[in-house]
């Protein structure tokens, strides 16, 4: 990982930078931490780097789902579960259930970088398998040559899930170079 690293979450896993309470959110609100990658482990105790990003629009359902990046605000802001394949994205931490739901303005995190429990297509059939963000915003899926590569398979996907690595550094790829 290059650049900066925190050791220390500004808040758990699995909730929010509001996590309920009656904080007003705004567009400002949190900039200091929105953006920033915090190391820490997860449920295995391995390493896990998580990225703190804000949601300029709510989120619907997002546990294990991959999101866009608001134009110009790359690994800060996104805008929605990814509506375009192979576009660049982030899956978001499997510490939220995949029923959970982010206000617009909030805080939460995303994978930076190792293991995580991902919504995947049915195509992701064995381990070994570079993926990339589906059009739907649902899931992941095999990547096609000349898309971002979000993270390559542990494993086969199972009723919808299958644990993946995610690579990290928010770049263009292409899996055919």
């Amino acid at each position: 990982m290059s650049g900066s690293t925190e050791y220390a979450l500004p808040f758990r896993r699995g909730s929010t930078y509001k996590d309920g309470s009656t904080l007003t959110l705004s567009s400002t609100v949190g900039e200091a931490i929105v953006g920033r990658v915090y190391k820490t482990t997860d449920s295995n105790g391995k390493d896990l780097w998580l990225r703190a990003v804000r949601a300029d629009a709510a989120l619907t359902n997002v546990g294990g789902k991959p999101v866009s990046y608001t134009s110009g605000k790359l690994g800060k802001n996104v805008d929605a579960l990814t509506d375009a394949d192979g576009e660049i994205c982030s899956i978001v931490d499997d510490a939220y259930a995949t029923t959970f739901d982010v206000e617009q303005y909030d805080i939460f995190y995303v994978v930076e970088q190792g293991d995580v429990d991902a919504a995947c297509e049915t195509d992701v059939n064995a381990a070994g398998i570079n993926l990339m963000c589906d059009a739907s915003g649902d899931n992941i899926k095999t990547a096609t040559a000349g898309y971002y590569i979000v993270a390559v398979s542990n494993e086969a996907v199972s009723d919808g899930i299958a644990n993946v690595h995610v690579f990290g550094g928010l770049k263009p790829s292409d899996p055919a170079s």
